[in-house]
């Protein structure tokens, strides 16, 4: 197959060769490059299962023929399918970070990890597929994903998804559910930095940063806890105040003997109060969060580094569940419905990212965009191209 730039989607996507073909040699009619690439085309422009995607790609079968070899027709919906049943997903997971290694380090700031439910993926008898996501605040996209059994067993699967990226020099967030030390300890072997939320499921730690900021207001030590304050206008009238404090580790009054002492490289500990006033109605709303970090900035720093966390469900799963209808998708048969969700974050990866290009003149939406996609070959290019 000729790359050509200027019309080779292959180009960019030169990551695909990475992936092993699950197949045997004397049954592929179609190739590994042709069933990937009309795939990603297809979710790209919004197909949401097997048949969807060959559709697609009868349908834009002259386009696709401009750099693909499609002598043999475009694949079945059943040979997507039986293909990306089969295709081990850590596989196509080697692919998805090839390609991501592809951008600049210095864009992927803090990655931010959480949990995801595919619930079309439920069998009668069955569990649905839950999947553990890793998002770049930066970058605006998941950098990879690895399947889980259920929500309970993210703690021992974080490890394993961490030791397929590249985290040195970045701060990793996670939620309370997985502030765990042997979580911490892999980030900081790996040369990252951790920030953790800190409730209830840590009784001990949580009780024992409580009481530190308790001290720190009874011995007047005020001045030792760094702070800053944010106010913000909500929608439907509602006002929010956020205050944040820090206490950094190397400051007096020790803590004696205490949980906080096996957090590896432990250096900050944070305090973010919320008010919330509702201005039509004059109710009042407070709330308090801890986190730790082993990382040492300014308070101002951790308030966006705690709001960008929110980033992954916003950005990622809204995306994912809302837009991309994940949730509708049926895929259930073995390694399908997690490698269908691969493809469905890369596909919404390049459609954010020419959404982030483009956004100073063109201002659409990604599910628009989507749509334009598959109406503009030119555009789809410039998709896969950037």
């Amino acid at each position: 197959m000729t790359k050509k730039k200027e019309v080779d989607p292959v180009f960019m996507l030169d990551f695909i060769s990475s992936i092993e073909d699950p197949r045997i040699d004397r049954t592929k009619k179609h190739s590994l490059e042709t069933i990937m690439i009309i795939a990603i085309c297809a979710v790209i422009c919004g197909a949401k299962s097997w048949n969807e995607i060959e559709v697609y790609g009868t349908l834009k079968l002259e386009f696709l023929s401009k750099f693909l070899n499609l002598e043999n027709g475009v694949p079945s919906h059943d040979t997507f399918r039986r293909f990306f049943m089969i295709l081990m997903p850590n596989s196509l997971q080697d692919f998805f970070t090839n390609w991501v290694s592809s951008f600049n380090k210095d864009e992927v700031k803090q990655i931010c990890i959480d949990g995801k439910t595919l619930r079309g993926s439920k069998r009668k008898g069955d569990r649905t597929i839950h999947v553990i996501n890793a998002y770049s605040t930066g970058l605006g996209l998941s950098l990879g994903q690895l399947k889980t059994d259920k929500k309970s067993n993210e703690i021992t699967a974080i490890p394993e998804l961490l030791d397929s990226l590249d985290i040195k020099d970045t701060i990793v967030s996670v939620d309370a559910l997985n502030c765990q030390t042997e979580i911490a300890d892999k980030i900081v072997s790996k040369g990252g930095d951790y920030l953790f939320c800190v409730k209830s499921n840590q009784e001990k730690l949580h009780s024992r940063i409580e009481e530190r900021f308790e001290k720190y207001e009874q011995r007047g030590q005020k001045n030792k806890s760094e702070s800053f304050e944010e106010k913000r206008k909500l929608k439907h009238g509602r006002f929010e105040k956020r205050s944040v404090r820090i206490i950094k580790e190397n400051d007096d009054y020790s803590l004696g003997v205490n949980p906080l002492l096996k957090w590896k490289n432990l250096k900050t500990i944070i305090e973010i109060s919320a008010e919330r006033i509702d201005q039509k109605t004059g109710e009042v709303q407070n709330s308090k969060r801890y986190y730790i970090s082993s990382r040492d900035e300014s308070s101002e720093y951790f308030l966006n580094a705690v709001k960008d966390h929110w980033q992954v469900e916003n950005l990622l799963h809204w995306h994912l569940d809302v837009t991309m209808r994940e949730d509708d998708c049926r895929c259930r048969v073995e390694h399908s419905a997690v490698n269908f969700s691969s493809i469905r974050q890369l596909a919404l990866g390049l459609v954010k990212k020419i959404v982030i290009m483009r956004s100073k003149t063109e201002k659409l939406s990604v599910r628009t965009k989507m749509l334009k996609a598959g109406w503009d070959n030119d555009f789809l290019l410039d998709v896969l191209l950037q």
